[in-house]
Order: C-alpha cells, then sequence, then structure tokens
C-alpha cells in the first residue's frame, strides 16, 4: 500500500488506482502570477506545496497500465471539457489528442517537444536562422551565472509549456535572481516532467535543462505568436495570440485568412493584418510537421524575420474548450496512423 500527499484541490477520484491512501493537506496553491508581481518584482513567500497528482503519478507510473492512464485522462476530461470522451474510438480533436499521447509514440516527438534539442532539429531541417539565439544551458541552477547574462532574456525549463516552466526577464537589475532560481529548481524535479500532468507520452524522455534564449519583440513592443495547425502534414488553420501584455486576444484564421470563432474565447477580428512572411510560415510549418499526423508549430515576426518558438502536439493538452461541432469539425481533419507503442 503506498501512502500518497495530495492537494484537497487536485481530483479526489485519482486516488482508486491501486488503492491508495491519501493524507490531505490544505494549502492554497498560487499560480506563478499570483506567486510573482512582475510590475512591482516583489514576490509572495508561501510553504513549498506538495505537488500532488504530478508527484502520485510519477511514483506510480510504472505500476499504471494504459486503462489506468485513460481512466485519469477521462476524469480530467469531463472535468475540464464537460463530456465524458471514448479515447479508444475518437471522434472530436480533444479525443484524438489524446489517443496520440496513449497509442503513438514516435520518437522524434521527443526531439520537438523539448525546448533544447528542438533547435537541432529545426537547425537540421530549414536552417539555424530560423531558432531563437541560445545564450546558455544548463544541468541545473546553480551552475548559471547570472551576472554573465544580458538586461534581457528568457529562461525556461524544457520540459514543460506555459508560464509555469519560463520567465520572460525584460531588465535583469529589477530581477529577483532568488525567486527565479527557486523556481527552476522546483521545475527541474522529476515529478515535474510534463508527462505526469496527463500522460502526454512526448515529454516523458526528456532530459531536463535550463535553457536561456535572447529576448525578441517587435518594433510596437509587442510579440505576436502565430500558431500554424497542421493536419496530416498540411496547413489548415492558424491562431494568433496577440495583446499578452495586457489581456490576450485569441483569433482563429483559415488559410484564407478569413476570421472564425471556435469557442467563447475565440475574437473576430477580420482587420486584423496577416503577417509580411505569412506564406513562408506556411512553407516552413508543412515541412516542420511533415512526419507527424498532427503538429502546430509556432512562429514570431520581427524586424523582417521569422522564428519558430516551438512545436506542439497537444493543445492545451487536449483539452481544449472549443464549442462541440469544432471539436468534430477540426477532428475530422486529423486522420489518426496506425497505433505506435513502445
Amino acid at each position: 500500500m503506498k501512502f500518497i500527499d495530495i492537494n484537497k484541490t487536485h481530483i479526489r477520484t485519482t486516488v482508486k488506482i491501486l488503492g491508495l491512501k491519501i493524507s490531505w493537506k490544505s494549502k492554497k496553491h498560487l499560480s506563478p502570477t499570483e506567486n510573482y508581481n512582475f510590475a512591482t518584482n516583489k514576490r509572495k513567500f508561501q510553504p513549498i506545496y506538495w505537488p500532488s497528482n504530478r508527484f502520485m503519478n510519477y511514483m506510480n507510473d510504472n505500476y499504471y497500465t494504459n486503462t489506468d492512464r485513460k481512466w485519469y485522462i477521462q476524469q480530467l476530461f469531463i472535468r475540464d471539457v464537460g463530456y465524458f470522451p471514448d479515447i479508444d474510438n475518437p471522434k472530436t480533436f480533444n479525443e484524438k489528442i489524446h489517443w496520440l499521447s496513449l497509442y503513438y509514440h514516435n520518437p522524434l516527438i521527443t526531439t520537438c517537444v523539448d525546448k533544447y534539442t528542438l533547435k537541432k532539429y529545426i537547425t537540421d531541417q530549414i536552417g539555424k536562422e530560423y531558432i531563437v539565439p541560445l545564450i546558455g544551458v544548463w544541468d541545473k541552477v546553480e551552475d548559471i551565472n547570472f551576472d554573465n547574462l544580458p538586461k534581457k532574456f528568457v529562461i525556461k525549463v524544457n520540459w514543460g509549456d506555459g508560464e509555469r516552466f519560463g520567465y520572460i526577464i525584460k531588465d535583469k537589475s529589477k530581477m529577483d535572481i532568488d525567486y527565479i532560481k527557486s523556481q527552476l529548481s522546483d521545475r527541474m524535479q522529476p515529478w515535474q516532467n510534463g508527462y505526469y500532468h496527463s500522460f502526454f507520452w512526448g515529454y516523458k524522455n526528456v532530459i531536463p535543462k535550463i535553457i536561456a534564449e535572447e529576448y525578441i519583440e517587435q518594433p510596437d513592443g509587442q510579440l505576436n505568436d502565430y500558431k500554424l495547425y497542421c493536419y496530416n502534414g498540411k496547413h489548415e488553420h492558424t491562431l494568433v495570440c496577440t495583446d499578452r501584455a495586457t489581456r490576450t486576444r485569441y483569433i482563429n484564421m483559415d488559410k484564407n485568412w478569413s476570421c472564425f470563432a471556435t469557442s467563447k474565447k475565440s475574437i473576430i477580428d477580420n482587420t486584423f493584418p496577416k503577417p509580411k512572411l505569412y506564406d513562408k510560415m506556411v512553407e516552413i510549418a508543412e515541412k516542420l510537421a511533415k512526419p507527424f499526423p498532427f503538429c502546430r508549430v509556432d512562429f514570431y515576426e520581427t524586424s523582417g524575420k521569422i522564428y519558430v518558438g516551438e512545436m506542439t502536439f497537444h493543445p492545451n493538452c487536449g483539452f481544449n474548450h472549443y464549442e462541440k461541432e469544432w471539436d468534430y469539425k477540426l477532428g475530422e481533419m486529423l486522420k489518426l496512423p496506425p497505433k505506435w507503442e513502445d
């Protein structure tokens, strides 16, 4: 019998797997943005919380079967998306993303989700000029000499997505170095691997690294993120994330750069300008995505250059809040390959 500490805010039903016993801990979890005020560069101290479901999955993954993992995903899915998924006979986009996580284990996916090894893949496929320049790479936070880093940079851990795993530093002199070190050190712990969140297989074998990249932005101080969705090697539509300095706007564009809405968060703005190098983005995205049944390739455009930010194989971890009609429409675009398991 295993004893696991778990935070109350996470899924209670998870404890049923393997007859786990639970010691409940009542500690408020603050998100990275709540825990650190980037406007004033001040932090809010809180006790370290036990990382609950990620840690539990890390400790017990060797005992889980794919049936256990599928059950766990279904519990997350119905809570976050609102319907019970049929992962073994998927029809919707969200269902198919989880089918790929469980049954399609192409090792090249691991290379491309790793923020560090992705740079070599891009260099080999299309050229070094399309990667965000690397400043440094380290195996542990104690090896980083922050004095040697420039005034502006981005620092992140390579095996996760979102603000929990990276920091944009616009002025190093105002940076709380001790806080950043503590957060990076925490994200390097083995249970923080993105795999243990919802069993997205691509992350499972990533070797953890901390990387620093050059800070890039558009002349207006923004940095639009153009996310090109490729199904079976062909680009079908683009999600633009803009105005991130204030409140992010999400704008969906089809292949003809006409706006459409897939969810309540989608903004209809047919005046949003097409990036000057959009056709080149499509060409590159299809080349990089060719080996995969689904891949989203993210780009930045600034000062007449384009950069590949990342390649994603599980947008929003497969828990997208699409209108149900669009969940099916996008699912129809994705033709699943034969199973490719370990």
